[in-house]
């Protein structure tokens, strides 16, 4: 299941919508992220990770976990 822009919006309300939507973009041209069009009126989209967004979970969790470990 995808995320809609508007919840992305919703979730990350201290990004302003167009720097969200230039980074959306980016991660779109980088396949970091696929968008899909719903067949509804008005156009509607929504964001899905990709093979290559998701392998980068493990990365970013690792992350993660080193920030909270060292960043006291």
């Amino acid at each position: 299941m995808g995320t809609r822009p508007e919840n992305l919006e919703q979730a990350l309300s201290a990004i302003s919508p167009n720097t969200l939507s230039l980074r959306l973009k980016t991660l779109e041209e980088h396949g970091m992220l696929e968008r899909r069009f719903y067949t509804e009126h008005p156009p509607r989209a929504e964001y899905l990770l990709t093979d290559k967004g998701r392998a980068l979970g493990p990365a970013l969790k690792a992350l993660f976990e080193w920030c909270k470990k060292y960043s006291r």
